[in-house]
């Protein structure tokens, strides 16, 4: 194993250069994943509310968001693989691995990220699980009416304005012009 230079207290500029560009790119992860958390909590209150057009508004934001996310990600990997091989670690380091073999002050740093993208990350889970519901039994009232309807089409026999009551071949439409 190759000699670990944060935990006896070794310091060099291009070893701290890229910590302090790794920390940046996890505040960063944080702040989108910070704005992900309140895109969900905006679908939600779309969702409850029947607004078709903010949801749609939703999605895009969160898809920006999710690329947005998935391109720090990449950079974090790039930025890790030095720090891993200098540590003695595989290039595809989780940062709870780096946080074990990292001293202070940086392990406090990095242990602070982890701790909030953990909590980030449960509310993500909580909210998609939410909505999730929520988007359920919309569509299941959706297709309770539709049946309603279904049945209101097919019965053959309508009121004519006239208040007598006729047969009628279902023709697809729902309300008749009496």
């Amino acid at each position: 194993m190759q000699s670990q230079p944060r935990m006896n207290g070794e310091r060099t500029a291009l070893l701290d250069g890229t910590l302090a560009s790794l920390h940046r790119t996890l505040e960063e992860v944080i702040q989108l994943q910070q704005q992900l958390v309140a895109t969900l909590q905006e679908e939600k209150r779309v969702i409850v509310e029947s607004d078709l057009a903010r949801l749609t508004v939703c999605v895009s934001e969160k898809e920006a968001l999710l690329n947005a996310i998935r391109q720090l990600e990449a950079r974090w990997r790039t930025l890790v693989e030095p720090i891993a091989r200098r540590f003695g670690l595989a290039e595809a380091v989780s940062l709870r691995q780096l946080i074990a073999v990292l001293a202070e002050p940086d392990r406090s740093q990095f242990q602070s990220c982890l701790e909030r993208l953990s909590a980030l990350r449960a509310s993500m889970i909580e909210l998609n699980q939410v909505n999730r519901l929520l988007i359920d039994k919309t569509l299941k009232k959706i297709s309770e009416l539709m049946e309603f309807l279904r049945h209101l089409s097919n019965n053959s026999q309508i009121y004519r304005a006239t208040g007598t009551l006729s047969r009628q071949p279902a023709t697809g439409r729902l309300l008749s012009r009496g």
